[in-house]
């Protein structure tokens, strides 16, 4: 009788050991994460701008993470399967200097931009699968004005929804920091740009 109590308090302790170290998993690569995008300031917890090391922390270690081309060593992209997340990140120190290691959470990588899709919503209520009627109640439709390739995909455009003056560019000049991208009449997603461009 002894031994069997043991042994279901053994199997019971195992249990409970096994459904925290999974809650703790699942926390570190996103299983109870939220989908909210703050204003252009963060998306899921992650600041905008933040370092690819603090994006790690956040989302957990991405799917895929490489170099568009082994000559610019400076750029990065790190993509997020299950939750949606494609982000370029750009270590401007490390530009012309072969040296230095790419994609790896020690090379100072800083996020340029970022592509949401999937369960992603704007803090305003704005989420994939709205009509643009949405967009349009929740957002100024006057503030027109286009996010074009400012990524790595020169094929992308998104509807500007939050700018910031642009340093660099003439008077009106903006930088689009978070916009929506549509197809067929409904929201598909979601770019943002870094702000620290405009800082």
């Amino acid at each position: 009788m002894m031994r069997e109590h043991g042994r279901r308090g053994i199997f019971w302790a195992l249990l409970v050991a096994g459904l925290i170290l999974s809650a703790l998993m699942g926390c570190g690569s996103g299983g109870t994460r939220d989908f909210i995008i703050e204003g252009d300031h963060s998306f899921g917890g992650m600041p905008n701008p933040g370092s690819l090391a603090r994006a790690i922390q956040q989302f957990g270690f991405p799917d895929q993470l490489y170099s568009l081309n082994p000559q610019t060593r400076y750029s990065c992209i790190a993509r997020w399967e299950d939750d949606g997340i494609t982000a370029q990140f750009i270590n401007w120190g490390a530009v012309g200097d072969a040296s230095v290691p790419s994609c790896t959470p020690r090379s100072q990588m800083i996020l340029t931009g970022v592509v949401l899709h999937g369960n992603w919503e704007t803090d305003t209520g704005l989420r994939v699968g709205d009509s643009l009627e949405r967009v349009n109640e929740l957002y100024h439709p006057g503030a027109k004005g286009t996010c074009a390739g400012g990524l790595w995909r020169r094929n992308l455009e998104a509807r500007m929804l939050e700018r910031v003056a642009d340093p660099l560019g003439g008077p009106g000049s903006y930088l689009c920091t978070l916009g929506v991208m549509t197809s067929r009449g409904a929201v598909t997603g979601f770019v943002m740009s870094s702000r620290a461009a405009s800082e």
